[in-house]
């Protein structure tokens, strides 16, 4: 790693503002928990003050107590200062510390002047009280003033001194153990200091080498930013060299477009025909398949309802059995003639279900049959539905809304296939809690079939390009952009006509028009036009309205 050179004037200013930084962090944690050992102080003060009341002089027991309320006010007014500096510039930390360090000697030294001036001389339980009072305002005191360890020391040093001198004083074996372990409980506690000091302090090393890493990170950062920068405008000049390759490129394909035109022609009748000869194969496989096994289960299902009716009415002839049963706790007859009645008409209504879905399937396979017949235009929408139910049921509502219309003149496979493609793309175009409603009617001598959506539209730019062969909007390994191309080949090909009225807040409305007998069409249905000339007047229209 590559990392840009201090100046010898900022890695003097880093280092100030370093420690500039470590000081003031541990000044913030002295000042910082001292509200809660001054609340301590009046609680321990309290306490010692009603166990000792009676056993020392009471004049300088108040005295004491006068004293500890006014050192603990002038801690409180002194911290509450210190919280109240916004910005504490570097020249005043030095100062604070002082005032700190005054303070926890004045605190130390109240507990000090307990253990001497109110030791009692003859009680030792009440002896043994203060130094414990003592020792555990010096324990407390270890989280809060072990980031200064001076500190610590001058309110340890004077509260416990002053009790150690007065066990040693009595002089017998009893007073100078207890002296003995006063200072090793205050060795023990700087220890502790001690060892809390050495871990802030390890934080803040390890805080100082976090933010040096942070730098050469930041360096890196800078420097790849750069290389970065200069790739960028070496693939801008690329993409300039590749603008131009394209647009001589698109001059050749102006000279082409012709042999174009005429192989788009061709590959779209291929892959039309290809692509329903595989849709109806997998379809007929499906439905043989399946459809045996069907026509039998259904069979067995209605001779399994015939015999168990037979059984049936026999138990309901012997209702004396049934009563015998069932106060004999075995069996419930009737319950069992109810529930199995139930399990067979939800089993049969299964498998009419299942027939029904592989009618469908096969009305949708004929995709090489090329005869022209009547057909019903209801019936291949409705077979088209079931067949991609799963594509709208979790989207959108279809709201049916068929007129009277008669049997239409058509290739009805490929009908469905048209069906099929629209009504997939405003699946896809809702999000979700959606509506697709779908209308016929009759004008004269064609009808209509209207497909409508509230998705989300189509734009402007898309609009004109929508029957273009291998144009899509949706995401790769979504769409071929094939299917409105195939279903505009198959609609030219009845000799009918598509509208298409797109609004980007309400939606789509594809609207086929079809002839209700091919007598009426003119015979010449090879001359398809290229989708570019239907906005001037072709057989499919392609209205839009953007808002």
């Amino acid at each position: 790693m590559n990392n840009i050179r201090q100046s010898p004037r900022e890695f003097r200013h880093d280092i100030y503002r370093s420690k500039y930084d470590d000081k003031k962090l541990l000044l913030d944690q002295l000042y910082k928990n001292t509200h809660l050992s001054l609340i301590v102080t009046i609680v321990n003060a309290s306490l010692l003050s009603a166990v000792l009341w009676g056993y020392s002089d009471t004049t300088l027991l108040l005295k004491w107590i006068v004293l500890v309320i006014i050192t603990t006010l002038s801690r409180y007014i002194l911290v509450s200062s210190y919280k109240k500096q916004s910005h504490l510039r570097p020249e005043k930390i030095g100062i604070w510390y002082k005032r700190y360090f005054a303070g926890a000697f004045l605190a130390g030294s109240v507990w000090g002047i307990a253990g001497f001036v109110l030791y009692p001389d003859n009680s030792v339980a009440h002896q043994v009280l203060i130094a414990f009072v003592a020792g555990g305002m010096v324990a407390g005191a270890v989280p809060i003033l072990s980031p200064a360890l001076n500190v610590f020391l001058a309110f340890s040093l004077t509260a416990l001194t002053p009790v150690m001198l007065r066990f040693l004083i009595t002089y017998d074996e009893i007073h100078t153990v207890m002296a003995v372990m006063t200072f090793i409980f205050m060795l023990m506690m700087y220890g502790s200091a001690r060892h809390m000091n050495a871990h802030l302090k390890t934080s803040l090393r390890l805080r100082h080498k976090n933010n040096s890493l942070i730098n050469n990170l930041e360096s890196h950062v800078k420097e790849r930013t750069k290389k970065l920068i200069r790739t960028q405008n070496i693939l801008k000049e690329d993409i300039i060299k590749r603008n131009k390759i394209e647009a001589d490129l698109r001059k050749e394909k102006t000279m082409q477009h012709e042999l174009i035109d005429k192989l788009n022609n061709t590959h779209e009748q291929l892959l039309h025909s290809e692509k329903m000869a595989s849709v109806g194969q997998l379809a007929a496989g499906v439905a043989h398949e399946i459809n045996n096994p069907v026509g039998f289960v259904g069979s067995n299902l209605h001779i399994l309802e015939e015999h168990l009716n037979d059984i049936f009415n026999m138990i309901d002839d012997h209702p004396e059995e049934n009563n015998r049963y069932r106060n004999n706790g075995k069996i419930d007859l009737g319950y069992i003639m109810k529930d199995t009645k139930e399990i067979l008409e939800e089993s049969l209504d299964g498998i009419s279900r299942i027939k029904q879905i592989v009618n469908d399937l096969k009305d949708f396979s004929h995709a090489d049959e090329q005869e022209w017949k009547l057909s019903d235009i209801h019936n291949g929408l409705n077979s088209t539905l079931n067949i991609i139910n799963n594509e709208i049921k979790y989207k959108a509502r279809v709201i049916k809304k068929y007129g009277d219309i008669p049997l239409v003149e058509c290739i009805a496979s490929q009908l469905n296939q048209v069906f099929m493609n629209i009504l997939v793309n405003a699946a896809h175009a809702i999000e979700h809690n959606g509506m697709i409603i779908i209308s016929t009617g009759i004008s004269r001598d064609r009808v209509f079939v209207s497909i409508s959506d509230n998705g989300k539209g189509i734009s402007q730019q898309d609009i004109s390009r929508i029957f273009d062969p291998f144009f899509t909007t949706k995401p790769v390994g979504q769409g071929t952009g094939l299917g409105l191309s195939l279903s505009y080949g198959i609609i030219k090909s009845h000799g009918g006509k598509i509208e298409v009225d797109s609004n980007q807040k309400n939606g789509t409305c594809f609207k086929v028009w079809l002839p209700i007998r091919q007598s009426t069409v003119s015979e010449d249905r090879e001359d398809v036009s290229a989708p570019d000339d239907l906005v001037n007047g072709g057989d499919i229209t392609r209205r839009v309205n953007i808002i």
